[in-house]
């Protein structure tokens, strides 16, 4: 139904429009509803001075701008303005602890921020076959492997040298770093990947309230 890719077009088209405020790679994530206006980002702990983040969220620009529409030039651009961002400020290998809801670079990595920000350079690296692109996405998956755990889990708080708290296991990191190596084997068919895909999988299965005695937990 061609009606859902015009509405998924359109809603891209208005975040090119209204979402960069004129820094290259850079998107508003922060907005004020009482003022009714976006607002500096100040809690971002890589670039305090900036008023955003670099937003690639499911390559979003990118696969409209495949779809060739009249605005393909300029999403694409706005794409790889992102992706250039994100590779100078990477850091620490594989992650952006520089960026909210990071605490730093050598502070706590969110469990799903390799997800977010490595996932577009497999994209990238589709779509350009530019090797520099795919080697983002593997360190994002290398920093996955070091941070997943011998029972497939992932804590909230992992620092640069994956050191954890005690408590805070989160299935949703293991589920991101699944899909990513996912992603990773179908470009590179690395069988090394397999194991911590299935102990990734194995975790996020283990976490599930299949036998929950209230009936709105079941299966959560």
């Amino acid at each position: 139904n061609t009606t859902y890719i015009e509405r998924a077009s359109l809603a891209v088209e208005w975040s090119l429009k209204t979402l960069i405020p004129g820094e290259s790679g850079l998107m508003y994530d922060s907005y004020n509803l009482t003022s009714r206006s976006f607002i500096p980002l100040k809690w971002n702990t890589l670039t305090p001075s900036r008023v955003g983040r670099p937003m690639a969220d499911d390559s979003m620009f990118l696969r409209v701008a495949q779809l060739g529409g009249p605005k393909s030039a300029q999403l694409r651009r706005a794409f790889y303005e992102v992706i250039d961002r994100l590779i100078a400020t990477e850091a620490p290998p594989g992650n952006w602890g520089g960026y909210v809801p990071c605490s730093g670079v050598n502070g706590s990595m969110h469990p799903r921020q390799a997800f977010w920000w490595g996932m577009p350079f497999v994209e990238a690296y589709r779509d350009t076959k530019n090797p520099k692109y795919l080697a983002v996405a593997l360190r994002a998956g290398r920093w996955y492997a070091e941070a997943q755990k011998s029972d497939g889990g992932m804590f909230r708080h992992t620092d640069a040298q994956f050191q954890t708290s005690t408590f805070g296991q989160v299935a949703s990191g293991s589920a991101c770093a699944a899909i990513l190596w996912l992603e990773l084997y179908a470009v590179t068919q690395d069988a090394s990947l397999l194991l911590l895909i299935e102990r990734a999988l194995g975790f996020v299965a283990g976490s599930q309230l299949v036998n929950a005695s209230h009936p709105e937990l079941r299966n959560a």
